[in-house]
């Protein structure tokens, strides 16, 4: 990759009518600065896969977290983060498999890993991988009404938050 993506967007599709029927795929796309499109890469990887967090590093890899779900026997949804770079996808790690398992929030720290934060049957939760896709280190926290967000600081501490909706905290 000689230069970092000017812009990458995320989403998913949906199918109406064949093998998928009103499932849909999530996809990423890399585009130019003249707005071409680069690449694209739609996944098949159960019923319903979503998009939901994207991140490019310093040397312009492009992750992807979200969620996939199996709706047989019974809805599982599951976490994911993958890594892609212009040659296609380099890894895939699928987290969870609860009752509702989700990545909402995607970032780096100051050594290049990746951070993400969702949530691990339906309990908040962080993440950290190594650009290789090793799991380096996981946390749990306490029950949020909604999914926790993450962002890092110039020095690289995590700085995660989320909405507390009717509950008292002892803090």
């Amino acid at each position: 990759h000689d230069a970092l993506p000017i812009f990458v967007v995320v989403g998913e599709t949906s199918v109406v009518s064949g093998l998928h029927d009103n499932y849909s795929d999530a996809f990423i796309a890399e585009f130019s600065a003249d707005g071409d499109l680069q690449w694209l890469h739609q996944q098949h990887n159960s019923a319903l896969d979503r998009a939901r967090a994207v991140g490019i590093d310093s040397l312009g890899n492009i992750y992807v977290g979200g969620y996939e779900a199996d709706t047989v026997p019974f809805l599982v949804e599951k976490s994911y983060i993958a890594k892609y770079s212009s040659d296609g996808i380099k890894w895939r790690r699928v987290l969870g498999g609860g009752s509702y398992d989700e990545i909402f929030s995607l970032n780096f720290d100051a050594a290049g890993d990746v951070i993400v934060a969702g949530l691990k049957n339906d309990m908040p939760f962080a993440a950290s991988f190594s650009t290789s896709g090793t799991v380096k280190w996981t946390q749990e926290f306490l029950d949020f009404s909604s999914g926790p967000f993450l962002t890092t600081s110039a020095d690289g501490e995590i700085i995660i938050g989320s909405a507390v909706y009717d509950r008292v905290l002892d803090v």
